[in-house]
């Protein structure tokens, strides 16, 4: 076999991760019917998730204070930018028993109809789409839990979409 046609039979690592690239990107361009963007974060091996158009801003967390007699799940209230804001602290919520490594460092201000209020997340939230096809109702699974609304698959594992209005 000529030297020339026995270096183009072999594709370098590079090319071979491009072209998987963007037959991953065709693949997920072509996904039917409408979608949804949420933004995601993780609670232990759970990932839950909000709609996007909910998430306002992520900031690291700020300074807290206690406020006395509060519901479990309200940790305290904080300033942003001159608005005092309820911090959740989703993993009461959520009932989560909290881990050593899931100290909450970040705040998403998450913002529905006339209230405003923060969630203190462990990890910086992810963006992804989902096909509300691909959503299943949680309606009498969870009936002690009426934060859940739905679940859906992820590249990860089932996902959790809270209830953004019962929060």
């Amino acid at each position: 076999m000529p030297k020339e046609e026995n270096q183009q039979a072999y594709i370098s690592l590079d090319e071979l991760q491009q072209a998987a690239q963007e037959e991953r990107k065709k693949m997920s361009d072509t996904t039917e019917g409408p979608q949804i963007q949420l933004v995601s974060f993780e609670l232990g091996e759970t990932t839950y998730a909000l709609p996007i158009s909910a998430a306002k801003e992520v900031l690291p967390c700020p300074p807290m204070a206690k406020i006395p007699k509060a519901q479990a799940h309200i940790q305290g209230v904080v300033n942003v930018r001159g608005e005092i804001l309820a911090a959740i602290n989703i993993f009461n919520l959520l009932d989560q028993k909290i881990g050593a490594e899931q100290k909450a460092d970040f705040f998403l201000v998450l913002q529905q109809k006339d209230k405003k209020q923060g969630l203190l997340i462990p990890k910086l939230p992810e963006t992804l789409k989902v096909n509300l096809q691909d959503l299943q109702k949680a309606d009498g699974l969870f009936q002690n839990n009426p934060y859940i609304k739905a679940l859906f698959q992820t590249p990860k594992g089932i996902a959790v979409l809270l209830d953004i209005d019962k929060i």
